[in-house]
This record gives C-alpha cells, sequence and structure tokens, in this order.
C-alpha cells in the first residue's frame, strides 16, 4: 500500500498516543486484510488495516477502529496457514504471548500475499529472539 510519507507521521502519532507501538517504532509497511475474532464456536470479520512497523505488526480495523491490538515480532511464537470458512486458505493464525494480559492468544489474520508475509514475521520473529550483544 503506497502511503504519502504526511500519512505515515500522521498514522505513526495515533498508533503512539493508543498505545500500539512504541515511541521510537516506525512504520514499514501497510496493507489491507481482515481479522477474524473468535466468538464462541465461530469466528466474525473485521475489515482494516494491518501495519508492520520496526519492531510489531499491527491491526487496526473496525467501526472507528474499535478492534485494534499489536503484537511484537520477539513475542511471536509461531505462525501456521489458516482457513477462512471451512474451505478457503486466505489466513495464518499468529501465535503470541500477550504482555498485557500475561497468557498465550492467538489471532487469525487474512491479507493479500499471505505467504510473502508469513515469510517477513518468521524473519522478524528470528530476529527479535536473537540475543543481543
Amino acid at each position: 500500500m503506497n502511503l504519502t510519507p504526511e500519512r505515515i507521521a500522521e498514522l505513526e502519532v495515533n498508533l503512539k498516543e493508543n498505545g500500539l507501538i512504541d515511541s521510537d517504532d516506525r512504520i514499514v509497511e501497510a496493507e489491507r486484510g481482515d481479522y477474524w475474532e473468535k466468538y464462541l464456536f465461530t469466528y466474525s470479520q473485521i475489515r482494516g488495516f494491518y501495519y508492520f512497523t520496526e519492531k510489531s505488526i499491527v491491526f487496526v480495523g473496525g467501526l472507528l477502529g474499535s478492534t485494534s491490538w499489536s503484537v511484537k515480532y520477539k513475542n511471536i511464537k509461531d505462525l501456521k496457514p489458516a482457513t477462512v470458512g471451512p474451505f478457503l486458505p486466505l489466513a495464518f493464525k499468529l501465535f503470541t504471548y500477550d504482555e498485557k494480559k500475561g497468557k498465550d492468544i492467538s489471532h487469525k489474520v487474512a491479507i493479500v500475499h499471505k505467504k510473502q508475509w508469513m515469510a517477513y514475521l518468521e524473519e522478524k520473529r528470528r530476529i527479535g529472539s536473537m540475543p543481543q550483544i
């Protein structure tokens, strides 16, 4: 998704004000997509935007950004292909540790170029989990 530098700066301020990214974090890429939120035994589709920053993946969607979350790359435990509905292989599950809730959770992400984004997140996850020298 092509964003102007002005729009990126505006988005970064908004994400920082809402506590979704750190004060020193920057947006690298943005992509439209869907988040499939689990309700009891079914999923609900929420349209929105995924922002890939230097440190995190962030989702903002729903009515006036009512559904939002962020996951630091270092907290990603695993990525697995997933389906939307019973048959469409358009999504992947992101398994992570939620620092705020203090427990493991998962997010179902549906995004264009799923395999490329999974590879990107896998690379970031590996880099983020490396010990600092």
